[in-house]
């Protein structure tokens, strides 16, 4: 899911906490206008930040406004609006919906007001925007190679899976399948051998629920295990509870290790973690 937060100058601080939790669970904010506060700054380099800003609600899929804010986050409103965003206007008091405060426009549609604390509004824009993400068994775990090479991911020739799959699952969002996870195991690990999520389902969420669905299989059949896997963007598994290691911390579990290009001209990180149920 990508977001956009808007504000003004006094809730900057704010506004890095709303992007700090929402990045955290895999979404990706479009453009941080707080880096850019300063104080010394030209009328050409404040149209420049707007450009950037007004690309950021452009680029969202949700605009979140946390009030009060000024005059550039009610243009940002008003684009988001145009745009048929979906909105959430976030207060932490009733009183800016009241109707000595309120702007007629807080009132449309398309804009979700929310009033509570940072966290409280936080958890209530997670819930109304999550996709109904339904993750479902795959027993034919050779069907999905097609796919994982369309997605860009190195098999060889003979498309065959480096070690023997044990578990597959696919995400779907209102029917449609969107991602899939193939799981390995070794010994007492487990290797996440792939995942894929399609292009347009991308930052929306679904590579996560796709790799906690399966954290937590394996926690409730296998008990305490490790967890496997390379990463050529290891943040995204930062995020849930991964941890970078060294290769020779790490058991012979993947075909990167014998590619001529390893370390050399692709530096994928290799990360782990420990389940325990």
């Amino acid at each position: 899911m990508k977001f956009y937060v808007g504000s003004g100058m006094k809730n900057s601080e704010l506004v890095n906490y709303y992007a700090k939790k929402l990045k955290e669970i895999g979404w990706q904010q479009t453009y941080n206008w707080v880096e850019n506060i300063n104080n010394d700054v030209s009328i050409e380099e404040m149209t420049e930040y707007a450009k950037l800003e007004s690309q950021g609600v452009v680029d969202s899929d949700i605009t979140i406004i946390l009030l009060p804010a000024g005059r550039g986050a009610h243009i940002e409103l008003g684009m988001a609006l145009a745009l048929n965003k979906k909105i959430f206007l976030c207060s932490s008091s009733i009183d800016e919906f009241s109707i000595e405060n309120t702007v007629a426009f807080y009132g449309l549609t398309n804009i979700i007001q929310l009033v509570g604390t940072a966290d409280e509004n936080i958890e209530k824009i997670i819930t109304l925007s999550k996709n109904n993400i339904v993750i479902k068994e795959f027993k034919e775990h050779e069907q999905l190679v097609d796919f994982y090479i369309s997605r860009g991911i190195e098999f060889n020739d003979d498309k065959k899976f480096f070690h023997p799959p044990i578990l597959s699952y696919i995400a779907e969002i209102n029917n449609n399948f969107v991602g899939a996870i193939t799981i390995c195991k070794e010994g007492n690990d487990f290797i996440l051998d792939e995942v894929a999520v399609v292009e347009y389902y991308e930052n929306q969420g679904v590579c996560t629920a796709l790799v906690n669905f399966a954290i937590s299989k394996i926690k409730k059949e296998y008990g305490e295990s490790k967890f496997y896997l390379v990463a050529k963007n290891p943040e995204v598994f930062k995020n849930m509870g991964f941890n970078i290691i060294q290769r020779e911390e790490a058991p012979n579990f993947s075909e990167c290790f014998s590619c001529p290009d390893f370390q050399k001209i692709c530096f994928p990180e290799i990360m782990v973690k420990t389940l325990k149920k």
